[in-house]
């Protein structure tokens, strides 16, 4: 089968063509890659396909039905999804034809058989294959009869059109539901919302403007709400916001994409936290993607961060070396001017260091402090405002990394009180941190007592990786005094909790 240009597509939605190759990462020549991998299934050696051809497309020129039946397969969409067809003209059915071919060929058998199983001129089979025919239901039966596959093996992309249509409005009210309990709905107007998901009308200034304001509310406010309640609702968050990024105008698709970043940062930061580390891989991918596409360096920066926290073993991973040069990217990117982002990634850069058993981790800590301090209160709002107590932490771990326990915990017992109560991912930290210090400095009694009250404060708020940070300090401090009772009080409150 050769690719000529059958019938011309009426109406292509050209950036529906460029959002769904940027969620994948995909560059032009890597979707062009895709479609003569589809080509190739089907047979067909020389499709011609170029990253040229997919940036003509993507300025909205009209592809071929040949080459929108490809598009279709190498983007696991329905053809409804890619265009849309005037008023008189609906089909009375999904577009099937490369189906068909492909059952056909995967068969070995050729047109002319089909043709005479079915008892229809070879002319009529071309035809179906190549989507120019409404298909009747005892057609459709009795082409899946000749080839041995069920009608609904064929139907296979009305029932995908069918899913996502469904999924798509329970992720549409799902999302709905959740700014109003959250306090979403005081922040912005939900029946406007509503009205552009549903396409009735298109996201305009106003609304790109409230949901970001919703976007970093969330943020700010993710330790109070707690990550496994909040989780759900971010992800929706990103599924409302990518379709609209869809249905957006021109002039606000830069405004637009920069929100959608952010939530797609915080969805991945809260899949890290519940230690769903596949999930936060691929929302801070998602994230590093639109931050480069929107041309926002302290974006792109935050994402690298993020995926160097996944792979560091500081953080439970295991490729050091590759979260080292994933933050030296980031401190690269990072605007100047971004000191509460900079201090964050010195601080990054400092904890792996530690764990080298390298000094000069203090030196990177120094760099920290100084970005700290020079930072303007307020102007972080992606996962909020960092506090004095959450820097001195930062040092206090630095310091307990290369073990200096008792600085560590003199820094620790001061800012375990006077921290602010409702950051309860950095008192969790806090806390776990002084218990490893005192067990350190042979002291399993205070150490048990600080990693309950830890364990205490992220089970209230569903902080799972750090559940699974406390569970690590025991295992390796308190082992040997596994027999006092203060440890096995500390094993059973573990045990219920993991």
């Amino acid at each position: 089968m050769s690719g000529p240009a059958d019938q011309p597509a009426r109406w292509l939605s050209s950036s529906r063509i460029r959002f769904e190759r940027r969620v994948r990462g995909w560059t032009e020549e890597d979707l062009a890659f895709q479609l003569r991998g589809c080509a190739g299934w089907l047979s067909d050696s020389d499709a011609g396909i170029d990253a040229a051809m997919v940036a003509s497309w993507e300025r909205g020129e009209c592809p071929s039905s040949y080459h929108l039946a490809l598009l279709s397969l190498a983007l696991d969409l329905p053809v409804s999804d890619l265009q849309s067809w005037p008023s008189g003209e609906r089909r009375s059915r999904p577009f099937v034809g490369v189906h068909i071919e492909a059952q056909r060929r995967e068969r070995g058998m050729r047109r002319e058989v089909l043709a005479r199983l079915v008892g229809r001129p070879v002319r009529w089979v071309r035809r179906v294959e190549r989507d120019l025919l409404d298909l009747r239901v005892s057609e459709l039966c009795g082409l899946a009869d000749a080839l041995r596959v069920t009608p609904g093996q064929l139907l296979d992309g009305a029932l995908i059109e069918t899913s996502r249509r469904e999924v798509a409005e329970v992720d549409r009210r799902s999302f709905l539901r959740y700014m109003a309990v959250l306090g979403g709905a005081g922040a912005m107007d939900l029946e406007l919302l509503n009205l552009a998901l549903s396409r009735v009308i298109r996201p305009d200034r106003r609304l790109i403007e409230d949901l970001a304001r919703v976007t970093w509310s969330l943020a700010e406010d993710w330790e109070a709400i707690g990550p496994e309640v909040l989780s759900p609702a971010a992800q929706n968050h990103v599924k409302a916001l990518s379709f609209l990024l869809m249905e957006v105008p021109a002039a606000l698709d830069q405004e637009l994409l920069r929100v959608v970043c952010d939530a797609a940062a915080l969805a991945g930061f809260l899949a890290f936290k519940l230690d769903d580390r596949g999930r936060a891989r691929g929302y801070l991918d998602m994230t590093e993607m639109m931050g480069t596409d929107a041309g926002d360096g302290n974006r792109v920066a935050l994402a690298l961060l993020l995926k160097a926290k996944l792979r560091s073993p500081a953080h439970g991973g295991g490729q050091a070396s590759l979260a080292r040069t994933m933050l030296e990217a980031a401190v690269t990117a990072a605007d100047r001017g971004s000191n509460q982002l900079l201090a964050w990634l010195h601080y990054e850069q400092a904890l792996l260091k530690a764990l080298l058993g390298d000094e000069h981790a203090l030196e990177l800590m120094d760099r920290s402090d100084a970005a700290f301090a020079a930072r303007r209160v307020g102007t972080s709002r992606l996962l909020g405002a960092h506090d004095d107590a959450t820097q001195a932490g930062r040092r206090a771990q630095c310091l307990l990394t290369l073990g200096r326990a008792a600085e560590a915990a003199a820094i620790l017992e001061q800012f375990v009180v006077t921290g602010d109560p409702t950051r309860a991912n950095d008192r969790t930290a806090d806390r776990r941190d002084l218990g490893a210090a005192y067990a350190i400095q042979g002291q399993p009694d205070r150490a048990c007592a600080e990693l309950s009250t830890a364990l205490t404060l992220a089970s209230a708020t569903g902080l799972r990786q750090k559940i699974e940070s406390i569970a690590a300090v025991r295992q390796r401090l308190l082992e040997r005094y596994r027999h006092m009772s203060q440890v096995s009080a500390l094993d059973e409150q573990l045990h219920q909790l993991l």
